[in-house]
């Protein structure tokens, strides 16, 4: 039995509809038989045109399907892709940031540490000058004592009285112009 579906007779059933008529002639007989044949390569061209329609659509729904999957696959990894760098981007400031802030820490502590130094530097010059002061001070004392002494002396010869002042009771600092610098 030829393939194309419930419309197609094989040549054998043909043969006995002949038979069962009776009365069909030879002429008749060929007449049906490649009415039959056209019948069924119409039949076979239909079912083939069918087959591939229907194929070429199977086709286009996975390519469409196809498609639309990798649209969406596209447009997630773009998403993904986008995040990933929005968070790239967001540590990248965070670490900026950061390193400022440390930056600012780190000069600040330097700043700190410079200006305690500088008031240590500071103190310790004022203590030296007020030594040398305190320095100066005694010896302008003793210079004080050392001339009310001399006038004394000066005094007491003008009327009469004999008293010296020996430059050794004295300490050598007392007659000194000059100021120490320790």
């Amino acid at each position: 039995m030829a393939v194309g579906g419930a419309f197609m007779v094989s040549d054998q059933h043909t043969a006995n509809l002949a038979q069962q008529k009776g009365a069909l002639s030879a002429a008749q007989m060929k007449k049906m038989l490649a009415q039959q044949q056209t019948f069924q390569r119409q039949m076979q061209h239909m079912v083939a045109e069918a087959t591939r329609r229907e194929t070429k659509e199977r086709q286009a729904r996975i390519a469409a399907a196809a498609r639309t999957y990798q649209e969406q696959a596209d447009r997630q990894r773009a998403a993904q892709e986008k995040l990933a760098a929005e968070r790239a981007a967001a540590d990248r400031v965070r670490e900026t940031q950061e390193a400022k802030r440390a930056a600012e820490r780190q000069k600040a502590a330097e700043e700190k540490q410079k200006e305690e130094m500088q008031i240590a530097a500071a103190k310790e010059h004022v203590l030296a000058v007020e030594r040398r002061l305190w320095r100066f001070r005694h010896r302008y004392a003793r210079a004080q004592r050392y001339n009310h002494q001399c006038e004394q002396e000066k005094h007491s010869r003008s009327i009469g009285h004999d008293v010296r002042i020996s430059k050794s009771k004295l300490p050598a600092e007392a007659f000194s112009t000059r100021v120490s610098k320790s």
